[in-house]
C-alpha cells in the first residue's frame, strides 16, 4: 500500500493510500488495529477493543487530490495544534513541503 498524505490527530488519523489490492486497504488496517490494540493492552494491561467504530474510506479520483491532501495535512492547524502545518511532526505536511523523504512513515510494503 502506498502513503501519500497522513496525518495523526490526538483522536483520529487521515491517511491517503492506494492499495495494491482491492481489500488491501481493508487488510492493511485491520493488521495495523490489531497490533496496536495489542501493544496497548499489554503495555496497560487493559482487554477488549481499543477501536469505536470501523474505519472511513472512499475513492477519490485526481481532481480531489490536491484538495484532500491539503485538509489532511491541515488538521492540526485547523485543530489550533500549530501555527503552520510544518511544525506539526505528526503528518506528511514536512515531507511534502521539503520535498524530502518522509523519516516516519517511509515507503514500504503491507
Amino acid at each position: 500500500m502506498e502513503i501519500w498524505a497522513w496525518c495523526l490527530m490526538p483522536n483520529h488519523v487521515h491517511l491517503i493510500v492506494v492499495p495494491e489490492t482491492e481489500n488491501g486497504l481493508a487488510r492493511a488496517i485491520g493488521e495495523a488495529h490489531r497490533r496496536y490494540t495489542r501493544r496497548i493492552n499489554s503495555r496497560e494491561n487493559w482487554k477488549g477493543h481499543l477501536w469505536q467504530e470501523r474505519f472511513a474510506s472512499f475513492p477519490m479520483d485526481e481532481t480531489y487530490l490536491l484538495a484532500v491532501a491539503r485538509y489532511v495535512e491541515m488538521n492540526p492547524v485547523a485543530a489550533h495544534i500549530v501555527k503552520r502545518a510544518k511544525e506539526y511532526r505528526w503528518s506528511s505536511a514536512q515531507a511534502h513541503l521539503s520535498a524530502q523523504d518522509d523519516q516516519l512513515i517511509p515507503c514500504f510494503q503491507w
